[in-house]
């Protein structure tokens, strides 16, 4: 039986859809990058940056981050502020994504609802280099840092 020259177009443009679909869903999934991001990171703007800060993140495996930090718009302590953020990640490829559900910051983190998109350039056990790119265009140099360490889990941690 011959089809019908419509229908053999529809099955070519369905199986060409259902592959890129099949490719974004399942192929992407860099699992080895996902388990080298989770765990804790410190990061600083020196007083060179014309927003110098400081921040932690701590990464889980589930997907979820925390992130808290100091910044400011000049180095002197009266015009600092603390800040917090909290959300999600996920990797595809080598393009990390971060969304952020809850942010009180102006400078370190996005509004909540934002989503900030980065090239992960290398992770070794001990930094992190990734680049964003659009809106964010922003750069993380981050230091692994000890998940039990004060610094992540305690009152100036991120889990506190």
């Amino acid at each position: 039986m011959k089809l019908p020259r419509i229908s053999w177009r529809f099955f070519a443009l369905a199986a060409l859809v259902g592959g890129a679909l099949f490719n974004e869903k399942v192929l992407s999934r860099n699992p080895d990058l996902e388990r080298r991001l989770v765990g804790c990171w410190v990061g600083t703007a020196g007083s060179d940056s014309p927003f110098p800060g400081s921040v932690v993140f701590k990464f889980e495996a589930d997907g979820t981050f925390k992130g808290r930090g100091v910044e400011s718009l000049i180095t002197d302590r009266k015009l600092s502020k603390a800040v917090r953020a909290s959300g999600t990640w996920k990797v595809q490829r080598s393009k990390w994504t971060l969304k952020y559900t809850e942010s009180n910051g102006t400078l370190l983190f996005p509004r909540p609802g934002a989503e900030w998109n980065f090239k992960v350039f290398d992770v070794t056990d001990d930094a992190l280099d990734a680049r964003g790119w659009g809106a964010n265009g922003r750069s993380f140099s981050l230091d692994r840092i000890n998940p039990n360490s004060v610094q992540c889990v305690g009152e100036a941690g991120v889990s506190a």
